[in-house]
């Protein structure tokens, strides 16, 4: 521009210093109440400090063991100052007198504003532990206190239960019972007996439990998994004293038993289990079973009458020339037949022994079947394999894998070979190999040689594996007398469970039913008798040849089937 022109300054717009209208600022703020409130020194403005309250949630006051952590966390809550929890807030814990620790030191609330800590004891005495809000300066801290103090007692030993075997998923069926004593030897009650699981991923009830007048402790441990577990018990006297304690578990199919050492646990009660019951023919020789069988209304009525003697079991025998798709009888319905007879038995109570009864030597074209010397290695591997998968999520059906070996060695029955009359036989290890091949964790029965009946070596052939029952099928023949049962299957009682998985005679006595059944009880041995058949009315020579339990459909009992149901009726139901 040629000219310097200076402007008119706007009317009303008077300048001010920027200090002055700081000030101005300032006073106009203060005088409507903003800002954070409390003016601070040297002109910085600050709002007034926030709240915040702290208090213990449960006790204040406790009782330790020198050198423990206390049985329960100290705990506190935060709260804001309209009464509000306050989550996501830091808490300190700090030790004072007695020593000892804590953790965390630094604890952080959750969303109930609650914050814990474990509090380990120090010496002997008075012990103090203070809780304070590092962020709220003008919070109370929580103070608590504790004695240090030895428990009585000074020894700890095992009265009862060591060393079990249950199912998974249960306690042992023996009480785990512990006595705390005093040096003297005499019973120290209300002394704390403190429970650690070691190993096995079981757990206990409580973690300290208080002795008796008696100085006596029930464990209450559960084996939450298969395998080996372990269980540390102490007292936390001047003079400390621990026992270890040691359990085993089996699994189970799923609602089923387990074989814990010579005991069956039914995973469903956790208590001892003992099968008796009745064998329901048909299936076996025919593959729609026999005409009651087939229709499922009159089906269900044989295996309700079944249920009504007293029995919680019951055996049908099956073909693998029916099931078998190679086979030469093979019916694709078989299958279906099968699972109806299994669903109607379930609907009456009772659990299922599904038994590999006929062998037709593996040969596809054998039209014949029969009891052949032992299942045949083509044909029954691939039954047990085919049935182990339709029925492992199912642990109230159980396998029968071979109805009665004869006439073979007991390497070959254990392990296979050949039969000596010209097939290949799989031997009870190769069928019970194929079962758990599909994760199949159900029962399996062996039966014994001689017909079934001969286990006297099978304490030295035992199968390796487990949920295992060894079988025999006693039958009133000159060397299947009483006198020969301790030798020759009942010994294994001790060890292993044992089933009687048929047992009769064939000329209509019945003292041999009263025998069987005894030795059976005193044994505990289970027990499933042969037959529930009703001959026909031009067929009433097989009343005796075949053991039949009934004369006909509606139950009435035959001489041989009203022993065992009186028999039946001693058992608590």
């Amino acid at each position: 521009m040629p000219h310097r022109i200076t402007l008119p300054r706007p009317a009303g717009r008077a300048r001010v210093a920027p200090f002055a209208l700081a000030l101005a600022s300032s006073v106009l703020l203060a005088a409507c109440g903003g800002g954070d409130g409390g003016g601070g020194g040297g002109g910085t403005p600050t709002g007034p400090s926030p709240t915040a309250t702290l208090a213990a949630v449960g006790a204040t006051q406790f009782t330790g063991s020198p050198g423990y952590a206390l049985d329960d966390s100290v705990a506190v809550r935060v709260t804001g100052s309209t009464g509000a929890v306050l989550a996501n807030t830091q808490v300190s814990f700090a030790v004072g007198g007695g020593g000892g620790s804590v953790s965390p030191a630094t604890a952080t609330t959750d969303a109930q504003g609650i914050a814990k800590a474990r509090w380990t004891m120090g010496a002997e005495g008075a012990n103090t532990l203070s809780a304070s809000l590092p962020a709220f300066a003008s919070a109370a801290p929580v103070a608590f206190t504790a004695t240090a103090a030895w428990g009585p007692g000074t020894a700890l030993s095992v009265v009862s239960g060591n060393g079990q075997i249950t199912a998974a998923g249960c306690a042992p069926l023996a009480p785990v019972v512990l006595r705390v004593a005093d040096a003297s030897g005499a019973p120290v009650a209300n002394a704390g007996v403190y429970l650690e699981v070691t190993a096995g991923g079981g757990h206990v009830a409580a973690a300290k439990l208080a002795s008796d007048a008696q100085g006596l402790v029930q464990v209450p441990w559960t084996l939450d998994a298969a395998g080996a577990h372990t269980l540390q018990a102490s007292l936390r006297s001047r003079t400390p004293a621990q026992v270890s304690l040691a359990a085993s578990a089996v699994a189970a199919a799923p609602g089923g038993v387990a074989a814990a050492g010579p005991t069956l646990v039914d995973t469903r009660s956790c208590k001892a289990h003992r099968f008796v019951g009745l064998a329901r023919s048909g299936l076996e020789s025919w593959p729609t079973g026999d005409d009651r069988l087939f229709d499922p209304v009159m089906a269900r009525e044989d295996f309700a009458r079944i249920r009504a003697w007293g029995s919680n079991i019951v055996r049908i025998p099956l073909n693998p020339a029916y099931w078998v798709k190679t086979a030469s009888h093979y019916d694709a319905g078989y299958p279906a037949q099968v699972d109806s007879a299994i669903a109607r038995a379930h609907s009456q109570g009772l659990d299922v022994v599904i038994d590999m009864h006929f062998s037709d030597r593996g040969d596809p074209a054998n039209r014949a079947y029969r009891l052949e010397r032992m299942a045949d290695a083509n044909h029954g591997i691939v039954f047990w394999k085919e049935v182990a998968e339709r029925y492992k999520n199912d642990g109230r059906v159980l396998f029968e894998l071979y109805n009665e070996p004869h006439d073979i060695s007991w390497e070959t029955w254990l392990n296979g070979g050949p039969s000596g009359d010209g097939y290949q036989t799989a031997g009870y290890q190769q069928l019970y190999d194929a079962v758990r091949s599909t994760g199949a964790r159900n029962l399996v029965i062996v039966n014994g040689l001689n017909w079934g009946y001969d286990m006297a070596q099978a304490g030295t052939h035992m199968l390796n594996g487990y949920n295992v029952i060894y079988g025999t099928h006693v039958y009133d023949w000159p060397e299947k007398q009483p006198a020969r049962w301790d030798q020759d299957f009942g010994y294994l009682a001790a060890r292993v469970p044992v089933m009687i998985g048929e047992f009769g005679t064939t000329n209509c006595g019945t003292a041999y039913y009263d025998w069987v059944m005894d030795y059976a009880d005193q044994k505990n041995i289970s027990w499933i008798s042969w037959a529930w058949y009703a001959p026909p009315a031009d067929r009433q020579d097989l009343l005796c040849s075949f053991a039949a339990l009934i004369i006909d459909w509606s139950g009435t009992p035959s001489p041989m089937g009203a022993v065992v149901k009186a028999h039946m009726a001693r058992y608590p139901r």
